[in-house]
């Protein structure tokens, strides 16, 4: 019985390398993904962005979308850092949600890198739903809605989630569309 609990640890150990080795494989790429079509980069590439063989790839991700998906994951892991250290400033409920989704508003570089990461995980699942991207996808989802039912309990927060992220599809591929703008006034016209 010990000899089972000891490899059961040794597991958990590697599987803990493994992931952290594909969280460092996926933020060495951020500025590859960001600057380029997911259709236009391939394994080699991200290999050489990464400094490792394009077989070790492969011993980690099963293709480039799992690749993109484990970046959303880091990237969101850093963003949720910020937004709970910073949430509780904030007093006023539109503000929250605002704040929430400051990703598709921001000015920031980092979030305007993220806002390209996450127009490659979008067309990543619409191309090439896996079930990856799917389990992940709806993962996000109920996160962010959770959120916003906390932080606006009378709105429908579903409607709230699939009508921003559908503004921020909308601004992929509609010129001169005011994403920012756009969000500001659902916010406010869903909160009355």
């Amino acid at each position: 019985m010990k000899k089972i609990n000891k490899m059961d640890k040794n597991m958990d150990k590697f599987t803990d390398k493994k992931r952290v080795k594909r969280k460092i494989i996926a933020k060495s790429c951020l500025d590859l993904f960001a600057e380029h079509s997911l259709n236009n980069i391939s394994v080699s590439e991200i290999a050489k962005t990464a400094k490792i063989g394009k077989g070790t790839i492969y011993e980690y991700f099963n293709n480039k979308e799992d690749i993109v998906c484990e970046l959303m994951d880091s990237m969101q892991d850093d963003y949720d850092y910020v937004f709970k250290s910073k949430i509780n400033e904030i007093e006023d409920a539109k503000d929250k949600v605002l704040f929430l989704f400051s990703i598709f508003t921001s000015d920031d570089e980092i979030l305007i890198k993220q806002q390209e990461i996450y127009k490659q995980f979008l067309c990543a699942c619409l191309a090439k739903s896996t079930p990856r991207l799917i389990e992940y996808n709806v993962s996000l989802r109920n996160k962010y809605t959770s959120l916003i039912t906390e932080m606006m309990p009378n709105v429908d927060a579903y409607k709230m989630y699939d009508c921003i992220t559908g503004f921020f599809i909308a601004s992929v591929s509609l010129k001169d569309y005011d994403l920012k703008n756009q969000i500001i006034s659902f916010i406010e016209s869903e909160a009355r």
